[in-house]
This record gives C-alpha cells, sequence and structure tokens, in this order.
C-alpha cells in the first residue's frame, strides 16, 4: 500500500488554511484512499492529456475554494487545474478557473496536489468536471505519470480525454467515462 507523503499546495495563498473556516462543504475520497491507482496521466501516446472528476455542487453552497487529487508524476511534466461546468458528456460553458502551469516536486511517491480556485462561483445541484491536463503546455510526448483511485464512489466518477492537447474539444467532443472515482477532495464555501 502506497502511503500520502507530503502535500504540495500550488497556486495557494496559505493564509487561507489559518483563516477561521467558513460554513461549507468537503466532498471526495481522499481521506479513505488506500493506495490504488491507475496510469496514464501526460502526453503523447502514452496518456490521456485531460483527467477529472465529475462533481455535483452540494446543497447550501455558492463557491468551490480548492480542489485536490492524487498524483505521482515526473518533475518535468507540467499541467494545469481547471474547473467547468459538466453537461452529463462534455465540460460547459467557459472555465471557471484555470490554474497556471505547475508540477510535482517528482518525488518517487504520490503526492496531494491542491489548486485554490479563488472562490469560483457554483450553484449547489449543478454538475462540475474538476480536471488537470497538459493541453498547450510544453511538449509532453513520453512523459506519463498515474493518478490515484478513490475507494468507493463519492461523486460521479472520473472521466478523460485522450485530447492530445486540444482545449477545444473539451467542450465539443464527449469524454470517456473511467470506472471508479478518483482519489479528490473538493472544499466548498457558502
Amino acid at each position: 500500500m502506497t502511503a500520502l507523503t507530503s502535500r504540495l499546495h500550488r497556486n495557494l495563498d496559505d493564509s487561507s488554511d489559518t483563516a477561521p473556516q467558513e460554513a461549507g462543504a468537503t466532498i471526495g475520497t481522499l481521506a479513505g484512499w488506500q493506495g490504488e491507482s491507475a496510469c496514464c496521466f501526460g502526453g503523447g501516446r502514452f496518456g490521456a492529456a485531460t483527467i477529472g472528476q465529475v462533481i455535483t455542487a452540494p446543497e447550501g453552497v455558492t463557491a468551490l475554494r480548492r480542489f485536490s487529487f492524487v498524483l505521482k508524476l515526473p518533475a518535468s511534466l507540467a499541467f494545469r487545474g481547471e474547473v467547468y461546468g459538466w453537461d452529463g458528456h462534455t465540460a460547459s460553458g467557459s472555465a471557471l478557473f484555470e490554474s497556471p502551469s505547475t508540477m510535482t516536486s517528482g518525488e518517487n511517491d504520490f503526492q496531494e496536489i491542491t489548486f485554490v480556485t479563488p472562490d469560483a462561483s457554483v450553484v449547489a445541484g449543478q454538475h462540475y468536471v474538476l480536471f488537470i491536463t497538459t493541453a498547450g503546455l510544453a511538449d509532453v510526448d513520453g512523459q506519463a505519470g498515474a493518478f490515484g483511485l478513490g475507494p468507493a464512489p463519492d461523486g460521479e466518477g472520473f472521466v478523460y480525454r485522450n485530447d492530445r492537447g486540444d482545449a477545444r474539444s473539451w467542450t465539443t467532443t464527449p469524454w470517456q467515462p473511467g470506472h471508479a472515482d478518483l482519489a479528490f477532495e473538493a472544499r466548498f464555501s457558502s
């Protein structure tokens, strides 16, 4: 069993972690993650360039504060986080959040990667897709890594795109369904 060994916070103002907790909700499978994983996220013929988790915003929330995935990626693999609406088959509308490019430390173990979303507005009961992608970034062909899978379904399943870096296809071409949830966490405020 692989242990979660470090927490990396990307695009994060750490003061938000020390502020008093606002009313809200947290959903996800991260707390019960037992080390199960799948391959491959990355570039070119070696992996899906885009993987994500479909969720429904819980009742009583108005904003997504942050989301996390568990990843084991080479330090040279650049990626970013995104949040879009979800229409049941594709991402919908425009980005509610897009992070700058980031990378892991390249440690030889899984790491929790957190994206702070500057309170991206959400509507309770609506569906969203939280995802990571290599689309539009430097040449990543031949680089790939693993992603954690959740212990039991808590969301609506993971989805992926073998989009070869074409971000336009996110909203025009159906995504492929995975067979589980990702190891993820999403925190909301009201």
